[in-house]
């Protein structure tokens, strides 16, 4: 029976990890010694380009990865992962991530990781993990009076004070700016929502400080509670009456 092929994998999609913690993210491996990896960071102001793309939250080729590092983003790390090598055997390693960006820059991060000895076609599928270290946690509400955001801590469910807030459009331009009040809140003029073409709203960014930094896609579905029960009343339009006697 013939040993397995040397491999890596990461073990999910998640893509937030806790500011407020040590922080590792695990490399799986069988028969490998060393994992090559890189480490490469896209800048907040090409989130919307990535997320109007399909490479986001997906596995990368050398293809891919070749657009990053020389249209959207930089490399801003490469070396070796030492294994401690089971045979035949499943391995997880945690790849440490401070020690790779002591200093951390808005954006998304994509780290990759391959057999030192890799002999593939370059242009071949790689082990592929996102992420951004954050203690930030959005969550957005549409209605008539805009788009309302709050901010809230990932390690203590508290509200943020003082983020910035950062409304993309498709085409990068900013649609609007806002700061969180003592609740966490936020609201965004409801006209910015309703962009057309190139101004639809692509990403909703967060920043507090120089080191926190984290992001919403504005394009995906969100949750429609409408078949639970709690759709309510329909919304008024313009004018509303509230009677008494």
């Amino acid at each position: 029976v013939q040993d397995r092929a040397p491999s890596a994998r990461f073990t999910g999609d998640s893509f937030v990890l806790p500011a407020g913690a040590r922080r590792g993210i695990p490399v799986v491996t069988v028969n490998m010694n060393a994992a090559k990896m890189k480490l490469y960071r896209i800048g907040d102001r090409s989130l919307a380009q990535l997320l109007s793309g399909y490479q986001f939250l997906h596995q990368l080729d050398g293809y891919d990865i070749s657009t990053i590092s020389d249209q959207m983003g930089e490399p801003v790390w490469e070396g070796t992962l030492d294994i401690a090598n089971d045979l035949n055997k499943e391995v997880t390693t945690s790849f440490p991530v401070d020690e790779a960006i002591p200093q951390r820059k808005p954006g998304v991060y994509v780290l990759t990781a391959q057999p030192v000895d890799d002999k593939s076609d370059d242009y071949g599928s790689r082990a592929t993990q996102w992420f951004v270290v954050s203690d930030i946690g959005l969550s957005t509400y549409t209605g008539q009076d805009g788009l309302n955001v709050f901010a809230r801590s990932l390690g203590s469910a508290k509200p943020i004070a003082g983020a910035e807030l950062t409304l993309l459009a498709k085409n990068n331009e900013i649609l609007g700016t806002a700061t969180s009040d003592a609740e966490g809140h936020a609201v965004f003029n409801p006209g910015l929502t309703r962009g057309e073409g190139g101004m639809v709203p692509a990403v909703l960014m967060a920043k507090q400080g120089d080191n926190d930094f984290v992001f919403l896609d504005m394009g995906r579905a969100g949750f429609d509670l409408s078949d639970r029960g709690v759709a309510g009343r329909a919304a008024p339009g313009a004018l509303d009456v509230y009677a008494w006697t």
